[in-house]
Formats: structure tokens, sequence, C-alpha cells
């Protein structure tokens, strides 16, 4: 088969070379490297999930905090991962800056209006559209994040952490991925602050466990 294909290439005025570098360039499945989970519903462990995000400060340092309440469904095949999806809930009312002056800052940033004004959108939500695999370990999850109303692109870097076929607490397979995201807080009217002390980008970092339902 890959001689009658090289052949069919080298046809359409491609060199016999070019013909099978581009043969070995493609990926011979969609399955990640190493992978020992299998396909089916998983949901991520609230006590191994950490969602980071950090944003730039008076151009000094990255201040960086996280948000505690975060469920993550995902659908999951391991024969071919741009067919699974992920469906990601956060709850902004469990933001932990790690504070530690007198006034409830956590709660400020959570419910103020000018930032996540939790009150009036009590989640922060992301859906994927496609999964694309980018390496051995690595995907390319593009979908929607719905932020203070606002639904705009936002696409997460994935890597493949880890996989069991049986975790050992809860005797089911399990999987791990971590992510990062780059958001424009300025696309979702979050401009809280902008030009005056606090950078535009918002830099998210996911590490999660996922155990299979």
């Amino acid at each position: 088969m890959f001689t009658k294909t090289k052949t069919a290439l080298a046809k359409a005025g491609l060199p016999a070379l070019a013909a099978s570098a581009l043969l070995l360039a493609s990926p011979a499945s969609a399955e990640l490297a190493g992978l020992k989970a299998t396909s089916g519903s998983y949901v991520n462990d609230p006590g191994h999930t950490r969602f980071l995000w950090r944003i730039d400060h008076l151009g000094l340092s990255n201040y960086t905090a996280r948000i505690n309440g975060v469920i993550i469904e995902l659908e999951f095949d391991a024969d071919d991962v741009s067919a699974s999806t992920v469906k990601a809930v956060i709850d902004p009312k469990t933001v932990d800056t790690g504070y530690v002056g007198d006034k409830d800052f956590d709660a400020e940033i959570a419910t103020s209006e000018k930032i996540l004004n939790a009150g009036a959108y009590p989640t922060i939500e992301f859906e994927s559209s496609s999964v694309t695999q980018t390496g051995p370990d690595s995907l390319a999850v593009e979908g929607n994040l719905t932020l203070l109303g606002v639904t705009r692109p936002v696409t997460l870097n994935a890597t493949l952490s880890g996989s069991t076929e049986k975790h050992p607490f809860v005797r089911v397979p399990a999987v791990g991925f971590m992510a990062t995201a780059v958001v424009d807080r300025l696309d979702f009217g979050l401009d809280f602050l902008s030009g005056r002390g606090l950078g535009d980008q918002i830099e998210i970092e996911i590490h999660s466990e996922f155990i299979k339902q």
C-alpha cells in the first residue's frame, strides 16, 4: 500500500523523497501515545483539580490565584481523541487569592460588578467545539468560553499527564490532563483597571485527574 501511494504521489509531480516525507509526517492514528485509559464518560476529581489564573500586576509580577469550584465533564474517545468533547462549569464565587489582609478580598473579586459579578453571572462555562491532536501527547481543544454573559472562542492547549487502566483507589480507568490558555479579558467586557496597573491577558493553567463514571 505504501509503494502504491508513493508512486501515485510521484506521478503527480512530487519526488519520491518528498512523497515519503509526507507520508511519514502524517499521523498513523488519532491515539495518544502511551494511553491506558479506555473510552467513556469521565468527570474530574475535585480534590486533584487546580484551576489557576494569573495576570500582570503593575509590570512587577504575575498576580496568581485559583478558582476551587470546577466541574469538568469529559466524553473521551480513546481510539479517536478528535471525537472527544469537554464541558466545564466554573463557580466564580470560589475564587481563592490567598489574600492575607483584613478584608474579604476573595468575595470582593467574586461579587464586584466591576470584576466577576457572580451575583449576575453565577457560572463561567467552557464547551469544546473540536479536539485536534497536535503531537504524541498533546491536543488543541477549541471551544467557546462564556464569561460575564459574553461568549467568545478560546483554545486550550492540553497535554496528557498520565493514564491508568485501574485507579488504585477507585478501581476504574483514570486519565490526567494539564491545559493552558490565554484569554483577552477585554473581549468579555472585563476592563477593570485596564491600562492602570492590570494587564489585559489572563493566563489560565488547569491540572486535573479524571475518573471514569
